[in-house]
């Protein structure tokens, strides 16, 4: 057998990916600090904080029109579900 030698790892110095703002996360998932620091940073924007109707660019009734369309594709997905648990029930009662 022949033993492969292990290359040294040698650091070049370059982040990939910059950690120093990560921090554990609350066990409840609730973080007041982070709602803190956010709305510091939302008073030090000059233009002020952007509600979100004025961020998605879409009017009342398209607004509307887009939740209609989500609740639609929910309760397809769920009359699916509810169809297939009918046909496991009536397979076992004939079973």
């Amino acid at each position: 057998m022949s033993e492969r030698k292990r290359e040294e790892l040698e650091d070049d110095g370059r982040t990939i990916a910059d950690m120093s703002g990560v921090t554990r996360r609350n066990l409840f998932g609730f973080d007041p600090n982070a709602l803190r620091s956010a709305a510091g940073m939302e008073r030090n924007r000059q233009s002020g904080p952007v509600s979100p109707a004025e961020g998605d660019g879409l009017s009342r009734k398209e607004r509307i029109w887009a939740i209609m369309g989500a609740m639609k594709a929910i309760l397809l997905v769920g009359l699916c579900f509810a169809v297939g648990m009918a046909l496991v029930i009536l397979a076992f009662q004939y079973l």
